[in-house]
């Protein structure tokens, strides 16, 4: 089954490369398989296993087809790109995260959501037992700009790098997501953990801290001031 879940990941991703990611493509079931270096009749069959997934939408056109990635098709593609990013960077990540590694980025107001989240009792009561940190009802937030402090955020946050998970919950009718956190060392003085929110407004360069401590006014921070984190491996 693995085998032929390959062979469908390709033929999907050479529809791809030819356009039919986001628009319909003309391509007959021959012209697939000189791609796939496979005979007509077995590239026809993966053409209508991937119909039969939902994977792609399919018309006949003259002796030819048209063909269009679905939006299942699309998850495929992007789950695997994120399954290939992820070995690639953890492998990457041995070489380029240096111990003890660093991060270093600038204070600016969020969208003050984050003592929300961290008043709810499911969430708390994780950040103490997990964490051991009581933490003051507010994130830091701070914001990354050199390619270097981006690039090692990327890895934490989307590789394999060991993480603590604060799972989800429900309350009502809401759902809470999980939330992944990492231990740090604040300008070498207070402990803390950088928070990786699944529902986060923030963009790429954002990285939100908690404390047990209200950061701004113990440290004298104002948007604007550089901070240093240190990331402190869990053994």
């Amino acid at each position: 089954m693995e085998d032929i879940k390959c062979d469908l990941w390709v033929a999907l991703l050479e529809l791809a490369k030819r356009g039919a990611y986001d628009q319909k493509i003309k391509i007959s079931s021959g012209e697939l398989g000189k791609i796939l270096k496979i005979s007509q009749q077995t590239s026809s069959q993966r053409i209508i296993k991937l119909e039969e997934l939902g994977w792609i939408n399919r018309e006949n056109y003259g002796k030819s087809q048209l063909i269009v990635l679905s939006e299942e098709g699309k998850k495929v593609l992007r789950n695997l790109y994120n399954t290939l990013k992820m070995v690639v960077e953890t492998e990457d990540s041995k070489k380029y995260l240096e111990h003890p590694l660093k991060i270093k980025g600038e204070v600016f107001s969020g969208f003050g959501e984050g003592g929300y989240y961290i008043s709810l009792e499911a969430y708390k009561k994780q950040f103490k037992e997990k964490l051991n940190l009581d933490p003051y009802l507010g994130t830091l937030n701070i914001k990354l700009s050199s390619l270097s402090d981006l690039r090692k955020k990327n890895i934490l946050e989307n590789s394999a790098f060991p993480k603590i998970k604060i799972s989800g919950f429900k309350e009502g009718k809401r759902t809470f997501g999980d939330v992944d956190a990492i231990k740090v060392k604040i300008n070498n003085k207070i402990d803390g953990a950088i928070l990786f929110i699944q529902r986060t407004h923030h963009s790429s360069p954002i990285l939100e801290i908690i404390s047990k401590e209200y950061l701004r006014e113990k440290l004298d921070l104002k948007d604007g001031d550089e901070i240093e984190l240190e990331i402190l491996y869990e053994s």
